[in-house]
């Protein structure tokens, strides 16, 4: 759909739902005067928020740093567009929410969907961006089931660690990944 279309979708998706957050993703540095722009017409047909989050591209590309498995913007770039985005965001009445793990307390709250105090939604606080950012967190009962840790399976790739996974609990889990590199979960996540 053309950008119009998108707006016109907005207009009428408003009506019949508690919240629009629309999401800027992928964001590239050569599109910030065109979002700044197009702010006026989100909020204009209904939107409640954006989200953003970075390009992120699996070959090495001049200019970028690596972060995890992908090549990224710098953090200082991201962090200087967005306060940008963000401060207009707010002179229009956007609520602003980041979804670029390494800027995540930068959003108007740390869950980057925008359900933060909507009845009936509550975020999952047993993250590694709630923790690193100081957030004190406890595992929902659930998450202290055995077999809730198959999602870690991927951080591994193999056979072996999706047997090993399925047999564990996402808390368990969650403090194994956190402990097997601490340092660079930190820098994935901006912190030192």
């Amino acid at each position: 759909p053309t950008y119009q279309e998108r707006l016109e979708m907005i207009k009428k998706i408003v009506p019949n739902c508690k919240r629009v957050i629309v999401r800027i993703q992928p964001y590239m540095t050569e599109i910030k005067q065109d979002l700044l722009n197009n702010l006026p017409k989100l909020k204009e047909a209904g939107a409640y928020g954006i989200t953003i989050e970075g390009m992120k591209f699996a070959k090495k590309k001049s200019g970028l740093v690596k972060v995890g498995a992908d090549w990224c913007y710098p953090k200082d770039i991201l962090e200087r567009d967005y306060t940008l985005i963000k401060n207009e965001c707010h002179k229009i009445g956007l609520a602003f929410f980041c979804a670029e793990n390494r800027l995540r307390a930068m959003g108007d709250d740390m869950c980057c969907c925008g359900i933060a105090g909507l009845s009936g939604f509550t975020p999952n606080k047993f993250n590694l961006c709630h923790i690193l950012n100081g957030d004190i967190v406890e595992p929902t009962s659930k998450m202290c089931e055995k077999g809730t840790a198959y999602c870690f399976k991927s951080m591994s790739q193999d056979t072996i660690s999706g047997r090993f996974y399925s047999k564990e609990d996402f808390k368990s889990a969650m403090a194994y990944a956190y402990k097997k590199n601490p340092n660079g979960t930190k820098e994935m996540f901006g912190k030192k």
